[in-house]
């Protein structure tokens, strides 16, 4: 018996899966005796049938586990003769289960050149297996001028269930601090972390008494595919009857099923500096990973795993960054804040204690710093070294903008509270780097910051509408000098890492090296990492340099951190 070709080619093709439900089902029936005096005239019908097609929910042509399909096609009548009494019969010829077929086997008489559409209602359940489900379909006529046999073939897949956790999550505040009675924030991650299709999500937030949410604490989720997530975030506030050191907010998570899901308790120390992550990392305990799933995270690889060596009694050091600049000045948008900044000295700071054995005594760290406050930190940071003489180390890390003046082209670093238009209460770098070279200490200085008038993005430039070179300035005393860019370059902002550029990369020397490396080796594991990612993500060259003091230039490259 010929077979129609498109037919022929699905049998042997294996794109979907089918079981049948759970019911004796009729094989080919005998045909029907020939009723000579309905063909005596020599008109024959002939049964074809085309355009076969198998539609399932989420159109992957495979049947997976409590999932619905439909198969059609058409008979079409192609011969002269009408066909009597037809009736469709499907006969399995390998055994799955979890599956059921709804049809009609009666489908009525077809004149010549006439044709039906055939409908075959497919659904599975919980108990579906994974395998090849092969079937026959045939149509048989009364006189016995029966369609071609189809052997059809499917794929089939068994319940994969879904994960759902918490994979990360990050409480903020304007402050740095979770204090009583301010509004912070708390945005977290939800992921589907196993292999099945997570539907119907809920996450209802639970907050301790005395303390409430600002907006909703309810979220929704249609689906979430294996390895998809979704991020919110969740304003709270706790009142002055807040009595408890710790604060716990808790994700209530469920699904359609009701069972893979996990809650989350976040956990927070109130009046703990916040170093802007909290991550929590979740290991996939999902059967048959078939997709690969990187778990999500809010923040950037160097702001976990960060290295802790011994501490150092006599290293201290000052960190600042300087990122809204708009909520302090008139003259100033938005666009003209610095990108990350913030974040740049908070984790700069981690690696400070941590990695770089400064005691928590011995350091001082400000984000979003006036005029008033810079010049005091500065001069306070000085006079704790000085106080240590030669034996002392200090570490200054500067992230904000930097502004040159247009007639001497002499540096300046720009508090919040300064505009590009009138540097009088900003800080000379030129008088710094002078303060920093009386000391008897060695001094390293870390500029994630430009002093061309152009910064992450736009910077200050728009202010002047200008670009300014830097005067380079000589050094004196122990002091080196590592600055994010050179000439008229702008230091950018690494928009996937959530810090800058320089910053980024000065730090992952610092993770991968575990905080023991050479400053030569800091320097070249930075300069071309650096330049290679501003071309590619920016299209602009950024190529970090170092400036040393004459005393120290022989030697700088052997210092260590």
């Amino acid at each position: 018996m010929k077979i129609n070709l498109l037919l022929f080619i699905l049998s042997f093709s294996p794109f979907f899966n089918l079981n049948v439900k759970s019911q004796e089902i009729k094989g080919r029936s005998n045909p029907q005796s020939l009723n000579i005096s309905k063909i005596k005239d020599g008109k024959l019908p002939h049964l074809v049938i085309e355009d076969f097609l198998f539609t399932d929910n989420d159109l992957n042509k495979r049947l997976d586990a409590n999932e619905s399909a439909v198969i059609t096609f058409n008979v079409i009548n192609k011969g002269e003769g009408r066909a009597r009494n037809l009736k469709l019969e499907v006969e399995p010829t390998s055994k799955t289960k979890g599956v059921d077929l709804v049809f009609t086997d009666y489908i009525g008489g077809l004149n010549a050149g006439e044709s039906k559409e055939i409908t075959i209602l497919v659904s599975s359940n919980m108990n579906l297996e994974t395998g090849l489900m092969k079937m026959n379909i045939l149509l048989t006529e009364a006189n016995g001028f029966d369609s071609d046999l189809i052997n059809l073939s499917f794929r089939t897949l068994e319940f994969l269930s879904p994960n759902l956790e918490i994979v990360d999550f990050i409480f903020s505040s304007s402050s740095g601090k979770i204090i009583i009675g301010e509004i912070c924030d708390l945005e977290f991650v939800i992921q589907n972390t196993g292999q099945g299709i997570a539907e119907n999500i809920s996450i209802n937030m639970k907050i301790p008494n005395n303390a409430g949410f600002v907006e909703d604490s309810k979220f929704t989720i249609t689906q979430l595919s294996p390895g998809g997530e979704k991020t919110f975030n969740s304003r709270f506030y706790t009142t002055k009857k807040f009595n408890s050191s710790v604060l716990n907010i808790t994700a209530e998570i469920e699904e359609k099923y009701k069972k893979y899901s996990h809650n989350k308790v976040m956990s927070l120390v109130l009046g703990q500096e916040i170093s802007n992550v909290i991550t929590q990392n979740v290991v996939s305990l999902s059967p048959n990973q078939s997709v690969d799933i990187t778990r999500y995270s809010l923040s950037s690889l160097i702001d976990k795993n960060i290295p802790v060596n011994r501490k150092k009694s006599k290293r201290f050091a000052l960190v600042i960054g300087n990122e809204d600049y708009s909520s302090h000045q008139m003259d100033l948008k938005s666009e003209q804040n610095v990108d990350y900044a913030v974040n740049d000295a908070r984790i700069f700071k981690e690696y400070a204690l941590k990695s770089m054995g400064v005691i928590e005594e011995n350091l001082i760290f400000i984000q979003n710093a006036t005029s008033g406050v810079m010049s005091k930190e500065i001069k306070r940071i000085i006079a704790l070294t000085k106080l240590e003489g030669p034996n002392a180390e200090l570490i200054i890390y500067y992230a904000g903008h930097g502004f040159p003046d247009e007639t001497s082209h002499v540096p300046y670093l720009i508090p919040v509270d300064v505009s590009g238009s009138d540097l009088s209460r900003a800080i000379n770098l030129q008088d710094l780097y002078l303060d920093l070279g009386d000391l008897e200490a060695k001094v390293t200085v870390f500029l994630d910051a430009c002093f061309t008038g152009g910064g992450r993005e736009s910077g200050l430039m728009a202010s002047r509408g200008i670009k300014v070179k830097a005067k380079q300035g000589t050094l004196n005393g122990n002091l080196v000098v590592f600055s994010a860019s050179s000439g008229d370059q702008s230091s950018l902002p690494f928009e996937a890492e959530k810090h800058g550029i320089f910053t980024y990369y000065l730090l992952k020397a610092i993770q991968d090296a575990k905080g023991d490396i050479s400053y030569g080796d800091l320097f070249d594991a930075i300069k071309l990492e650096v330049n290679r990612t501003s071309i590619r993500n920016q299209g602009m060259e950024q190529t970090p340099q170092v400036n040393t003091s004459k005393s120290v230039n022989d030697s700088w490259k052997t210092w260590k951190l």
